[in-house]
């Protein structure tokens, strides 16, 4: 409906709005929405990841969390893994064996040892208060977590772009079924 104005005690109708200008505006909101919605649903992270999917398998007794801290560098395959956990126990994280460890902080090498086995996987000991380092030559482009102790776990999720800084966080509670981290 145009609605009207008055001018000098006159009434002017007001042009109506053409059908195609409200098809613009309209498909110009919905565009970005889209873009709002794609960009909050998926990190800068996860799109710069290049390498293949990948599976981690933790186990544990008690409940627990384990944070895992990547970092990358834009358009750079590679990457860094830190993981520790809080528990009291030793916990057994099963990680690709393409991922090189670097690092042990907080316990010996010893401490820590790796189990080969015939899967692809290197399952860690990871005692309390020790924090693993890892290389990896592609950072997992899909990530799933396990948990086939099907007790409470809870992982924290570090995410730093090495070159700007950024920083994504999140936490993820995993029970009995396998969760996509990203």
């Amino acid at each position: 409906m145009g609605g009207a104005t008055i001018e000098g005690g006159m009434a002017k109708k007001r042009p109506r709005s053409s059908s195609s200008g409200h098809l613009v505006a309209g498909l110009a909101a919905a565009v970005v929405v889209f873009a709002l919605v794609k960009g909050l649903s998926g990190s800068n992270f996860s799109r710069s990841a290049t390498g293949p999917g990948t599976d981690i398998g933790i186990e544990h007794s008690e409940p627990l969390t384990v944070e895992f801290r990547f970092g990358v560098k834009q358009n750079a395959p590679s990457g860094l893994i830190e993981v520790t956990h809080d528990g009291t126990e030793t916990v057994y994280v099963s990680l690709p064996d393409t991922w090189e460890r670097r690092e042990v902080r907080g316990r010996s090498l010893e401490d820590t040892p790796g189990e080969e086995s015939e899967f692809g996987f290197v399952r860690w000991h990871i005692p309390q208060g020790a924090t693993l380092s890892f290389r990896t030559a592609e950072m997992p482009r899909d990530l799933d977590m396990h948990n086939p102790s099907g007790i409470a776990l809870k992982i924290r999720l570090v995410k730093v772009e090495l070159m700007t800084g950024a920083v994504e966080r999140n936490v993820i509670l995993v029970k009995n079924a396998p969760v996509n981290v990203w």
